[in-house]
């Protein structure tokens, strides 16, 4: 018998990972997040609230590595249940996920769990926060804790005790190489009313902005800069995509239910409207890799210096950049 060549590629297996990678629907975050809002930079968390560049697809793999992080889910709450926590994944009024806002909606935290019974403080409610990470990072959360390798993970701990009334949260975090779970004596964590606020006064500030935050750094070689899905545009190298979030017309409404408001026309704006914008769209100009040079005397377009030394009109009837 022949043997196969090793390093042939399977088609079978080329196959799985690309049908899983044709089903997904990416689609824009539609509100700010207790996920993001502890990312360093205001400037990348406006960009991505105002849908300044196209949502990210994933290939097979990561698909696949993102569901295998949510069948883990059930597996928590059966060991937590073994020591006599009773916690619960599903608010019984909605049948989904645990699901809290601020900020007329704009804000959204959505728990893993919530659960009494925890050995530490029994008759004491917790938020159940669970996180998988690989062998390299859970070595660095051992190491130093999690408020200095996961500060993202404390911010979003935060915003979800202030946002829910539940304050404390217990962080499950596991080894994914190795199914350790981290046993510090820190995952137990408390609610810090001043830095929750704080973190709720950043929102507020991201969300009132009419224009992008100035940026974490000028050095885009920078670390916090180099991996940014915001990038290309931040740094004027690309057009954010056309849609009402990147329109100068549009504005978050207050007093709904994370409602947008077209102020050229005076209409309240649904997701399926955003997304598909409209053909009196002008672009917020930091979106936009030029120079702003003019602006028609009604407003209804404006005209830019591209890099290359031609001008660029955005306004009525202009073709999607």
């Amino acid at each position: 018998m022949v043997a196969l060549a090793p390093n042939l590629i399977s088609q079978t297996i080329t196959a799985i990972d690309a049908a899983l990678a044709d089903r997904q629907r990416p689609r824009f975050q539609r509100r700010l997040s207790g996920s993001m809002i502890g990312k360093e930079c205001e400037r990348a968390i406006w960009f991505q609230f105002r849908w300044a560049y196209e949502p990210e697809r994933f290939s097979g793999q990561m698909l696949r590595l993102f569901e295998t992080g949510h069948l883990r889910e059930p597996r928590v709450f059966r060991e937590l249940a073994l020591i006599g926590v009773k916690a619960s994944d599903i608010d019984p009024e909605t049948g989904e996920q645990w699901t809290f806002t601020e900020l007329d909606g704009h804000f959204v935290v959505k728990i893993d769990g919530r659960g009494t019974g925890f050995v530490e403080a029994p008759k004491t409610e917790h938020i159940v926060g669970i996180k998988t990470m690989n062998d390299k990072n859970f070595k660095e959360l051992k190491k130093v804790g999690i408020a200095v390798s996961k500060p993202e993970h404390v911010a979003q701990a935060q915003s979800e005790m202030h946002c829910s009334g539940i304050h404390r949260f217990f962080y499950y975090a596991v080894n994914k190489d190795t199914d350790e779970l981290y046993s510090g004596a820190d995952v137990r964590i408390r609610y810090d009313e001043v830095a929750a606020i704080k973190l709720m006064v950043k929102a507020k500030r991201v969300l009132d902005a009419i224009r992008p935050p100035e940026p974490i750094s000028q050095d885009r070689s920078a670390f916090a800069c180099r991996f940014c899905k915001a990038k290309a545009v931040c740094g004027g190298e690309a057009f954010a995509p056309r849609t009402c979030r990147s329109c100068l017309h549009s504005t978050p409404a207050l007093g709904g239910d994370a409602e947008w408001r077209c102020e050229k026309h005076g209409t309240i704006l649904t997701v399926e409207d955003q997304e598909a914008g409209c053909g009196e769209h002008l672009f917020i100009p930091e979106l936009v890799p030029g120079s702003q040079i003019d602006v028609a005397p009604d407003g209804s377009s404006v005209t830019y210096e591209m890099p290359d030394g031609t001008t660029w009109v955005d306004g009525i009837a202009q073709e999607a950049a």
